[in-house]
């Protein structure tokens, strides 16, 4: 078989391709078979032409060719550069919120026992995480403190929760009253206030009560006996008759110190004068 004019022998395979290139002067001879048109090109002076376009009718179709026998494997290539990382997704929508869980509320409280144990876990069997049972223990009587293992140590002043989403169903808070904290410094002596005003002078107090009457003095010494007075004149003689009571209805009774004017009886007038009749009636 010859091919521009040169004698060639064995099977003669030309390219294959899946398009069509550009046809170009240095192109000119040449053939290549496009796999996506299943068709073959031969390339003249001026285009690309397709083999078999004519005005001659088709020569009949050859035998087939024995197969090839398989060539051997290729060496694999060499690994191929790591590509660049791509660019970052945005972010997505944000979720809907979610419903809103219960309020913190306490359930019970007071002692805590095995008997308090069991009957949280038998009357309130299925509690959730949006609904505990919250207790607060006011002093742990249970016998054993290491159950539950939620629980475990002394659970007095502690509020505790049973939880069905927990492992142990049990949790503890923590105590519910802190410690008591360290006594602060003394602060700095502030200064002296100002004097305060003079209050009012208040209301005069009432009269004290008499004191009683103190002792008698004693009695003071006898004075001295006065000098003998002149003896005075001589008066005119009475008459013998004593006069009538009635002229001597006031007498001065002369008994140490005077007592003053007074009526005198019948008997006190006799012994006054030392009679023992008179003249008259006594009236």
């Amino acid at each position: 078989m010859k091919i521009h004019d040169t004698e060639v022998r064995g099977k003669f395979k030309g390219a294959i391709v899946e398009t069509l290139p550009e046809w170009t002067s240095d192109r000119e001879g040449e053939y290549l078979y496009v796999s996506s048109e299943q068709k073959v090109y031969y390339a003249n002076h001026t285009e690309w032409v397709e083999f078999g376009i004519g005005s001659g009718t088709s020569g009949s179709s050859g035998e087939s060719g024995t197969s090839g026998s398989s060539g051997e494997s290729g060496t694999s290539g060499t690994d191929g550069t790591s590509g660049t990382s791509g660019i970052s997704g945005t972010d997505g929508t944000s979720g809907s919120s979610g419903e809103k869980g219960d309020s913190f509320q306490i359930n019970g409280m007071g002692i805590l026992d095995e008997a308090k144990v069991a009957s949280i876990q038998v009357y309130f069997p299925t509690p959730t995480p949006t609904r505990p049972y919250v207790y607060v223990v006011s002093t742990d009587e249970r016998t054993n403190t290491n159950a539950p293992s939620g629980i475990a140590g002394d659970m007095s002043g502690h509020i505790i929760m049973y939880n069905g989403g927990l492992a142990s169903g049990w949790f503890d808070f923590g105590p519910f009253t802190g410690l008591s904290g360290t006594s602060g410094s003394s602060g700095e002596s502030g200064s002296s206030g100002t004097s305060g005003i003079s209050g009012t002078d208040g209301t005069s107090g009432t009269d004290g009560s008499s004191g009683t009457s103190g002792i008698d003095g004693s009695s003071g010494t006898s004075g001295i006996d006065g000098t003998s007075g002149t003896d005075g004149t001589s008066g005119t003689s009475g008459s013998d008759i004593i006069p009538s009571p009635l002229q001597l209805y006031d007498v001065f009774i002369a008994s140490g110190a005077p007592l003053g004017w007074t009526r005198v009886s019948e008997e006190e007038f006799k012994n006054i004068f030392g009679i023992t009749t008179y003249e008259g009636n006594w009236g």
